[in-house]
């Protein structure tokens, strides 16, 4: 098997898009808190925040990318 590889910021991106749009969530159960730190690099803060968050996700499901299809929806082009 090929290793699955994909840029970091479109698997941010469509994490995001199927967080807010695809799983048919709507309201605050589908907002996402955006990281305050936006620059490649933190800074020497060890406890700066750099990864978007849910606002609302019980079951842990936010950082995972396959289940918003990506590996699948890649692999078609």
């Amino acid at each position: 098997m090929r290793p699955f590889i994909e840029e970091a910021r479109y698997a941010a991106e469509f994490r995001n898009h199927y967080w807010t749009e695809l799983r048919g969530v709507k309201g605050s159960a589908a907002a996402i808190k955006t990281a305050e730190h936006q620059t490649p690099y933190p800074t020497k803060i060890k406890n700066q925040k750099f990864n978007d968050e849910a606002v609302s996700d019980s079951g842990n499901n936010f950082g995972r990318i396959a289940r918003g299809g990506l590996m699948r929806h890649l692999s078609k082009s």
